[in-house]
């Protein structure tokens, strides 16, 4: 049996380049742990400070093209894939509780330099529905931009835990529910010859 562990209780340079508590763990198993000796997953990495940051992996790329993550997956059966999957808890991994309702599971973000500061302007949420509990996991996911001379994202279409989507209206009733707030057209649909809209005013 062969393990590597480094460790440190020391903060070299600045926080974001300490390893702290049980530093780098590279197991018998072959998995690599950091802030953990007792990895479970390939790479296992656990943030101890709590209340303090948000635990980050970054990649950074100062000069040159495109900054990527790569996922690979070959095998000859259907259901293989590359997922991407964010798990959410109350209480702590080692007591974990059911989460609640309108909790936040997951977000994909995106963030733009600009006015002198890095802003948050491009969002897509996943959050638990209205009534999570025994036999019922209900989801809904949100969609936020950042319009034209404004400088905080606002939901703008919303998938509800039955499907609906709402564009402008964060509780669609039908399966489509399109809402402005202002009056004037709400839909516009065409085909190769025609166009119709649909203005609420006019019926």
């Amino acid at each position: 049996t062969t393990v590597l562990t480094v460790s440190t209780s020391q903060t070299v340079a600045s926080q974001a380049y300490k390893i702290a508590y049980t530093g780098l763990n590279v197991g018998s198993t072959g998995y690599v742990g950091i802030g953990t000796a007792t990895p479970l997953t390939t790479l296992d990495i656990i943030k101890q400070d709590i209340g303090a940051n948000t635990a980050t992996v970054s990649a950074r790329n100062d000069d040159g093209m495109h900054t990527k993550i790569q996922l690979y997956n070959a095998g000859n059966n259907a259901t293989f894939r590359n997922i991407f999957t964010g798990t959410r808890y109350r209480g702590t991994f080692a007591v974990p509780l059911p989460v609640q309702a309108n909790d936040t599971l997951t977000s994909f973000m995106a963030d733009s330099y600009v006015d002198g500061a890095v802003r948050s302007n491009v969002a897509m949420h996943f959050f638990a529905g209205a009534t999570p509990g025994v036999g019922s996991y209900p989801t809904y996911i949100t969609f936020d931009t950042t319009g034209n001379s404004e400088t905080s994202r606002s939901e703008r279409m919303r998938i509800s835990e039955v499907g609906y989507l709402g564009i402008g209206d964060t509780s669609p009733d039908y399966p489509l529910d399109v809402a402005r707030t202002t009056d004037g057209i709400v839909a516009e649909f065409s085909d190769n010859d025609a166009i119709c809209t649909i203005d609420p005013d006019v019926g």
